[in-house]
């Protein structure tokens, strides 16, 4: 921290980093809550689109194209720590009141650490799943984080537990949820076909995902139509983003 600024005397400065779709949209949302608490709030960091559009400035898109699966993330390793030293030197170069880090574990919890490290207060929203995947890792984040902010409501007695500063807000899809329009024209072209089995499909938000794994998903389809009842199944696509419900109209044509 800069000892020769008052912080008291000034809105807040953060530095966020959410490092796919689905963060970048929580993200946006809790920037967007926090300027109504503090109007005069400044934010930059790693993020996506949702995130610039909320007012913060961009310096890297990590949202844009997620990374996952092995091979993907080795391809992309040079340019994960280009982000990763670039984080590093702009937390350095110009230290914020707060590092506020949005799930994306792998990426995530070493910037944490390497931001406490430097003397930084760290706030993780969206916790990574450890007590799924791997419990001792909440040791590491217990040195890493000032204040853990989960959405599922067990989380907090798990960090609060390990010593871990916690508050639980809720889950952030309730709000996104109770505020979603409802669209009449949907519902209605949906009602036509209330006698045939309506089936959801959702790919997730990550462009190679949605391209390596969707002809999966185009030819389960298929499959369930040979199945007996589900001959006239309509299915639905969940498009994270309208590119990739072209992408499966434009695939399902080309197959029919």
């Amino acid at each position: 921290m800069n000892p020769a600024v008052d912080s008291s005397t000034r809105a807040p400065r953060l530095f966020i980093v959410a490092g796919e779709p689905s963060g970048d949209g929580h993200a946006s949302r809790l920037l967007l809550a926090l300027r109504r608490l503090a109007p005069g709030i400044e934010a930059r960091g790693f993020g996506g689109p949702q995130l610039e559009a909320a007012g913060m400035e961009l310096l890297e898109d990590l949202a844009s194209d997620a990374i996952m699966g092995l091979f993907p993330v080795l391809a992309a390793l040079p340019r994960i720590r280009g982000w990763f030293r670039r984080a590093l030197d702009e937390l350095e170069r110009d230290p914020p009141d707060a590092l506020v880090v949005v799930d994306y574990p792998g990426f995530n919890l070493r910037l944490a650490l390497a931001a406490k490290a430097r003397g930084l207060r760290v706030i993780y929203y969206i916790s990574p799943q450890v007590w799924a995947w791997n419990r001792r890792r909440v040791r590491t984040i217990a040195r890493s984080v000032d204040l853990m902010i989960p959405i599922l409501p067990f989380e907090e007695d798990f960090y609060a537990g390990a010593g871990i500063e916690v508050y639980y807000p809720g889950h952030p899809l309730a709000d996104q949820f109770a505020d979603f329009p409802y669209d009449e024209a949907v519902r209605s072209d949906l009602a036509r076909f209330e006698e045939r089995p309506l089936v959801g499909l959702f790919p997730g938000s990550r462009r190679h995902v949605v391209e390596s794994l969707g002809p999966v998903f185009l030819r389960a389809a298929r499959a369930l139509r040979q199945k007996p009842g589900l001959e006239a199944a309509r299915f639905v696509v969940a498009a994270a983003r309208p590119d990739f419900g072209a992408w499966f109209e434009n695939h399902a044509e080309a197959q029919d």
